[in-house]
């Protein structure tokens, strides 16, 4: 349960931090 969390937190906060 941590890979596909961290797999949909991953691409969120590059999206967060790309504004």
């Amino acid at each position: 349960m941590s890979i596909p969390l961290r797999a949909s937190l991953l691409p969120a906060l590059q999206l967060l931090v790309k504004g």
